[in-house]
């Protein structure tokens, strides 16, 4: 189904799906053997979490673990005490319970519930990269290496002054954090940060925590800059492990996605996970599904209205009635997501293009660029519209599609030319960034708000005008 709008609309679409993927670990292995070996612990900077003192230091009495876990757990503190990660204390004002959870390998893997800690924690405000950041800087690259830090929270130091508040109690006593542990509110947030800061200046390299993607567009370039990858970290003193890394491989999965040189696709394996999902039967299940499926929006160009019937259950105070139309909302998404195209790579460099829609109750827009001579899409996006703007005009809802379309793609069309096409004339003169004719209030509001963008409006009444008959004709927004 989606595969079909995608050729309707005259698109070029490029299917990986059996390609390669491989590892080629043990070369790299053996020209750094160190940076393989053990827990490496940075040498540059101590995590020392901001504290709210009016927050009353918590003691939390002892859960007990089960017989049938004490072992594991006892060899699990013993191994933890001999890497010098935990430590033994007699006094803490904090003092948090053990979760003890189990490794897809059956090992056991302990954690420590930090909730209540967390209450006094102050959240530290070092930004996270969205996705859409993530994974819009692979344009031309052909070759992808894929690193994964061994235990990347732990080989942070924890300052000796905040290590009271990792405390936790178990049946062999209680004992605190040296390094800084998983379910620490600021742990994210300072592991951004401190690896942001380690391979800061080398390019063509992608962060999201403890996940490195080094590219490059050609092997020699891709070596280069893993190299660089590799004496950085081995001067911060930080260590990789080997079994989660892949090297030099043309496709790569990374942040639910699936990425090679031809673009971006779903993750098959959480497409596999969307496709058995039993049919919600309860609000709480509805919006669990919206929630799976609306992280892959950017592939599903009739959003917006498939969802219409799931979205209507999730109403306050509206009654639990599920219709025909909620199973096919269901079964519609599934479907979308069976054969998912491959979105191209956005390029800072080739021409760009913005395609809006609208229709009674949702607009809609595709991003688009022209890319070796073929006009390939990079993003779908789309939106309900309210009930007050339902009640547009035709052109103001027009209007607002070609508002919302540019700021939704904020990161990607601000500073750069594109084209802004809308299938409605009167809006050309309207919008244009030329015009000083006379505008509605609403209208001149929103023209002020597109002022910031290098746009050109233009009229299309012809190939990828028919992308508004594809949406109407499947409630395609």
């Amino acid at each position: 189904m989606g595969l079909d709008l995608f050729s309707a609309l005259g698109f070029a679409l490029v299917d990986t799906e059996g390609a390669a993927v491989f590892t080629v670990t043990a070369p790299w292995q053996q020209q750094r053997p160190t940076l393989f070996k053990g827990l490496g612990c940075l040498t540059s900077f101590m995590h020392q979490p901001l504290i709210d003192h009016f927050i009353t230091p918590i003691i939390q009495p002892l859960r007990r673990i089960p017989l049938a876990l004490r072992e594991g757990v006892s060899a699990e503190l013993q191994c933890l005490l001999s890497a010098g990660i935990i430590e033994p204390v007699d006094a803490s004002p904090w003092v948090s319970n053990l979760v003890v959870a189990t490794k897809k390998s059956g090992a056991l893997r302990i954690c420590v519930d930090l909730r209540r800690v967390n209450n006094a924690v102050i959240p530290d405000k070092y930004p996270l990269p969205t996705t859409e950041e993530l994974t819009a800087q692979f344009y031309g690259s052909t070759v992808f290496s894929k690193l994964d830090l061994r235990e990347g929270y732990l080989q942070v130091p924890l300052h000796a002054d905040s290590r009271n508040l990792t405390a936790f109690v178990t049946h062999e006593g209680v004992f605190r954090y040296t390094r800084m542990p998983f379910g620490l509110s600021s742990a994210p947030s300072c592991f951004q940060k401190v690896m942001t800061t380690v391979l800061a200046g080398i390019p063509g390299v992608v962060i999201y925590l403890d996940d490195i993607v080094v590219h490059g567009p050609t092997a020699d370039i891709h070596n280069e800059r893993l190299n660089k990858v590799f004496d950085a970290l081995a001067k911060h003193n930080l260590t990789l492990n080997a079994e989660k890394c892949l090297f030099a491989v043309p496709v790569i999965e990374f942040v639910g996605f699936k990425l090679s040189e031809q673009g971006i696709s779903p993750l098959q394996s959480n497409v596999e996970a969307i496709q058995a999902i039993p049919e919600p039967t309860s609000p709480a299940q509805v919006a669990s599904f919206l929630g799976m499926t609306g992280y892959y929006l950017k592939f599903l160009p009739r959003y917006s209205n498939t969802t219409a019937p799931l979205r209507q259950l999730l109403r306050k105070d509206e009654p639990w009635v599920w219709t025909q139309e909620c199973t096919e909302a269901v079964h519609n998404l599934k479907a979308q997501l069976t054969s998912p195209p491959i979105l191209s790579h956005f390029s800072t460099s080739c021409k760009t293009m913005v395609t809006c829609d609208a229709s009674a109750t949702a607009i809609g827009a595709v991003l688009s660029q022209e890319q070796n001579g073929v006009e390939r899409p990079i993003a779908f996006a789309s939106r309900a519209l309210s009930p007050t703007e339902q009640r547009y005009s035709v052109g103001e809802r027009e209007a607002l599609a070609c508002v919302w379309s540019c700021e939704r793609w904020h990161l990607y069309l601000y500073g750069r030319p594109f084209t802004l096409r809308t299938d409605h004339h009167a809006l050309v003169a309207l919008l244009a960034t030329s015009g000083t004719g006379h505008r509605p209030l609403r209208l001149h509001r929103w023209y002020d708000r597109l002022r910031q963008y290098n746009y050109k409006l233009q009229f299309t009444p012809g190939r990828l005008a028919g992308m508004t008959h594809a949406w109407h004709a499947g409630c395609a927004l």
